[in-house]
């Protein structure tokens, strides 16, 4: 039941933290990937859906974020995608 999982899981917690954190030197890393989701838009000429995919990069510290949509995940979009978010 799940009564019975709060009341087991408020034990466990009480002996180990289930959150992990991180500390990170400013400027030292940047995460960088693309979502599992993508983005359509409607091209507004044609009324086609097209699908975009989302490149996320992260500053470890701060957590300063930059996203941005592209065509596809290959490498010539990876790289304008990474130059972009150095640039930014």
């Amino acid at each position: 039941m799940l009564s019975q999982f709060r009341y087991r899981y408020r034990e466990w917690t009480k002996e180990v933290s289930p959150v992990t954190h991180f500390t990170h030197k400013a400027g030292d890393k940047l995460f960088i990937d693309f979502t599992s989701k993508k983005l359509s838009i409607v091209d507004r000429h044609t009324d086609e859906l097209q699908d975009l995919e989302v490149f996320v990069c992260v500053l470890s510290n701060s957590q300063y974020t930059y996203v941005e949509a592209c065509a596809s995940q290959k490498l010539e979009d990876f790289m304008r995608c990474t130059e972009n978010a150095l640039w930014f």
